[in-house]
């Protein structure tokens, strides 16, 4: 993202740095292959898959830990548009992307995908044959299948962008400070424990510990089998 930025001396994007950047880092080939493949520029959100790209964890009733990568199938199908038909968008509409989205569910077209996960015992890590939280690789899907668990579907449009979905995970007694429109908890309390159903400490943790071995401060990673810094599909 750094060499998208504008450049300091010119202010402005460089292909130079763009390029600069891919070349001196082959762990970037897979990213580099969408970017300039096919679904390069998406014709709109609803006609994108999206991905989590992170490693996340899950942990079940049993404590036991597995390690999840996450796949949104949009439901509409991929579209895709041409440089010379971005173009024309872009110098038209700047949010042709956010203004497709509105419409499309003001319409009542709500848009929709398929949420899909990879589930990885927390035990195969160690020892998989590449490392599973490089974020420049992807899991085979012949090594850890997609298992569908539900569906995203986008249907209201929020009354006030920022307090709907900025600030969507509001409750609690943060208030009264800078950037509060959104009520500013009313009438609620302000503080914990209280009689009046807010929100309560439960002292549940938050997630489960694992046992961690080796050396601490700058060190080189741990190979695995077919650890590269090329392409990973």
């Amino acid at each position: 993202m750094h060499s998208r930025k504008y450049d300091p001396y010119t202010n402005s994007q460089e292909p130079d740095n763009v390029w600069d950047f891919f070349s001196y880092s082959p762990e970037a080939t897979h990213q580099f292959t969408w970017l300039f493949g096919g679904r390069g520029i998406p014709a709109t959100l609803r006609h994108m898959d999206g991905f989590g790209s992170h490693t996340f964890q899950w942990v079940n009733a049993q404590g036991e830990r597995f390690w999840v990568k996450f796949h949104f199938k949009t439901d509409q199908g991929i579209r895709t548009l041409t440089t010379q038909e971005a173009e024309a968008i872009g110098g038209k509409d700047p949010q042709h992307h956010q203004r497709d989205l509105y419409r499309a569910i003001e319409r009542g077209e709500f848009p929709s995908w398929t949420l899909k996960v990879q589930v990885m015992p927390e035990a195969d890590a160690a020892h998989y044959r590449f490392n599973p939280f490089d974020l420049t690789k992807v899991w085979p899907h012949k090594d850890y299948l997609l298992v569908e668990v539900g569906k995203l579907v986008l249907n209201r449009t929020p009354d006030n962008f920022f307090a709907d979905v900025e600030k969507g995970g509001a409750r609690n007694y943060g208030r009264d400070g800078a950037m509060h429109f959104d009520g500013n908890g009313g009438r609620g309390p302000n503080h914990e424990p209280n009689s009046l159903n807010g929100p309560a400490q439960t002292d549940e943790a938050s997630g489960v510990g694992y046992a961690v071995s080796g050396v601490t401060g700058t060190s080189v990673h741990g190979k695995h089998v077919e650890d590269n810094e090329g392409i990973r599909c």
